[in-house]
């Protein structure tokens, strides 16, 4: 049995990445940060510059998701115990490279799309 979701890598993948997806300003800002990202990446031996992007994209989603978890932790008494371990568990579960190399490519579209209207 496998544990993809919705054609994700798990469901803890699945619903990060919704989640991210879910409304324009989320969809906005995720884009922008991919730009960025591949804006400042170099292709690298055997890895192209959208790999390149992917991967600084997955630290920065990675980054963002876990300051977040621990600050709402630190605000609600629970940095330790069993909503700590079970939040930090799900996170440990997420594929943030899949996340960030769909992120890349949906930004690599958008911009295709746009060339072509010109």
């Amino acid at each position: 049995m496998s544990d993809e979701c919705n054609g994700w890598h798990n469901y803890e993948t699945w619903v990060v990445n919704l989640w991210m997806d879910n409304e324009r300003g989320q969809e906005d800002y995720w884009l922008e940060e991919a730009r960025q990202c591949f804006d400042e990446a170099a292709a690298d031996g055997c890895l192209t510059r959208a790999d390149m992007a992917a991967i600084a994209l997955a630290d920065r989603i990675k980054d963002e998701y876990e300051d977040a978890a621990t600050e709402m932790l630190r605000h609600s008494n629970y940095e330790t115990g069993p909503l700590a371990d079970l939040l930090n568990g799900a996170l440990g579960a997420v594929n943030w490279d899949q996340i960030a190399r769909s992120w890349v490519e949906k930004w690599a579209e958008q911009v295709a799309y746009a060339k072509e209207d010109c």
